[in-house]
């Protein structure tokens, strides 16, 4: 029997409604793939940053790979505290790995009776402790490494991941950090982000609009 034009519009708005609904669908899980793929990215930047850590250490001497442990230690530490205005630790267990010096890394903070537990940087905060780690063990990379490198520092997005409770104090806490760090170290930063709480550390902001697939525009805003 044939339809009529009632039905057929009908089935047409029905095809179109599921057609719409796997559309939204397929975008969903296009935005969760780059943030997933995003995410995975910044691991592996971790990993590589902690790994150069770890060569730094083996390759000196017992007392200098002591000495070059509290040093990053304390850097860390400072910036971990900084952020969360706590009395965490970031703490470096060396041990040996076929008979290869290696290293692990922990941060001790408080647990809930008050006493310090062990914890690593990617067991909590959403990513954010692992993120400031991270920041932080790049930045003492570049001021303990012999000869010591030259140039700014370049960030991509630092601590982007600490966004759970209070994050715009913890972002204004990561600011001025790195306000506090270029100033004791001389060192300049530039660094990308889409957080407006960084801005205020910086002497120069510019504001970038990509145009096409090639051409960006740049304006300086403050």
């Amino acid at each position: 029997m044939p339809l009529t034009i009632g039905q057929i519009e009908a089935c047409l708005a029905a095809m179109k409604s599921r057609y719409n609904q796997a559309a939204g669908q397929l975008a969903l899980l296009e935005e969760q793939r780059v943030k997933k793929q995003k995410a995975l990215e910044q691991l592996q930047e971790n990993i590589r940053t902690w790994e150069m850590v770890q060569v730094l250490l083996a390759r000196t001497s017992e007392f200098a790979r002591e000495q070059l442990k509290r040093r990053i230690e304390e850097i860390v530490t400072a910036a971990l505290q900084a952020v969360w205005e706590d009395d965490r630790q970031f703490i470096i267990n060396l041990f040996s790995y076929n008979n290869q010096p290696a290293a692990d890394f922990a941060v001790l903070k408080r647990g809930p009776n008050g006493e310090f537990i062990e914890v690593h940087p990617y067991d909590g905060s959403g990513g954010g402790l692992a993120d400031v780690v991270s920041m932080a063990l790049r930045l003492s990379l570049m001021e303990l490494t012999r000869p010591k490198p030259g140039g700014p520092a370049i960030l991509d997005e630092p601590a982007k991941h600490v966004d759970n409770e209070n994050a715009g104090v913890k972002m204004s806490n990561i600011a001025r950090f790195l306000g506090k760090y270029t100033e004791n170290t001389n060192r300049q930063f530039i660094f990308i982000s889409h957080n407006q709480v960084l801005e205020q550390v910086a002497h120069k902001v510019y504001k970038t609009r990509a145009i096409d697939q090639i051409t960006c525009e740049v304006k300086e805003i403050a």
